[in-house]
């Protein structure tokens, strides 16, 4: 009875996350390596989360280049979303001048996202933690400000805009966002190893609160002390409970490994493991 049991709860999670592989994981990639990367990702059958780490690359990118990009990862059939830039940038800011930059940069972002062919647009909120309240409570009305008109913005070119938990100690900032935009207006990608280092409440207490938003994984493993961005399995971070308990939620999410390049078939092999039961 018992082996009955284990194998259908196998059976049952093979058939339940076999169509997230089928659409294809990403792992991050840095824009200006993407066309040197693309022959290695069709390989791996892995696409890039592009990132545009740089602002000033990404102000000054040209069109031919990002038609380039767009022909490359067409060409490959490689799936692709759309990491925006984050250095320093906030749209909360109380500085006019960092606010308007940084509302500037990110919508040349989710332009150049629509241009890249992704329907997925990441976003850092900027937030840091350790402004006083009264602060805080300036700075979130101004980034709601602001973050309306990019989703304006985002819900005009079809694409969707998920804000990614960095270093916040709970989710108090994700759920004042979040109570402000409806599910259709902007998701969530939760990040992990974020999660794992940088907040001090419980990853499953993120799914529990917003599992109707999560659209995007970033997965990464750390020892809790930093962010590591270890290889798979070579952390803290509880990966099988975590995906237990998407599935309790029937969250089926895109997945992007934010890891080096050269770990990207072992983590792999680690999520085949465990998530569809097969060995390598």
């Amino acid at each position: 009875m018992i082996i009955i049991y284990i194998a259908y709860f196998k059976y049952t999670t093979m058939n339940y996350w076999q169509s997230v592989f089928d659409k294809g994981l990403t792992i991050y990639i840095k824009h200006q390596d993407l066309l040197e990367a693309v022959s290695r990702l069709s390989q791996n059958d892995m696409g890039p989360e592009i990132v545009f780490e740089d602002t000033t690359a990404l102000l000054i990118i040209s069109s031919k280049e990002v038609s380039d990009m767009r022909q490359a990862l067409d060409d490959n059939d490689l799936p692709r979303s759309v990491h925006a830039p984050f250095f320093d940038l906030s749209i909360g800011s109380a500085d006019q001048h960092i606010r308007e930059y940084s509302a500037k940069c990110l919508k040349h972002g989710l332009e150049t996202a629509e241009e890249l062919g992704s329907e997925l647009y990441i976003v850092h909120s900027g937030f840091w933690p350790m402004i006083p309240k009264d602060s805080a409570k300036i700075w979130i009305n101004l980034f709601l400000q602001n973050l309306e008109k990019l989703i304006k913005k985002a819900q005009k070119l079809e694409i969707t805009i998920a804000l990614e938990n960095v270093f916040e100690a709970d989710i108090w900032l994700h759920q004042s966002v979040f109570n402000h935009f409806s599910p259709e207006e902007l998701s969530f990608c939760f990040d992990l190893g974020h999660a794992n280092c940088f907040a001090k409440n419980d990853p499953m207490e993120w799914i529990e609160a917003f599992h109707n938003r999560i659209v995007h994984l970033h997965l990464h493993d750390n020892d809790g002390s930093d962010d590591q961005h270890l290889p798979l399995g070579r952390g803290t971070v509880d990966f099988a409970g975590i995906f237990r308990k998407l599935e309790d939620y029937n969250v089926k999410p895109s997945i992007n490994l934010e890891v080096e390049p050269s770990e990207a078939s072992a983590c792999m092999a680690f999520l085949q493991s465990l998530l569809l039961g097969e060995t390598a």
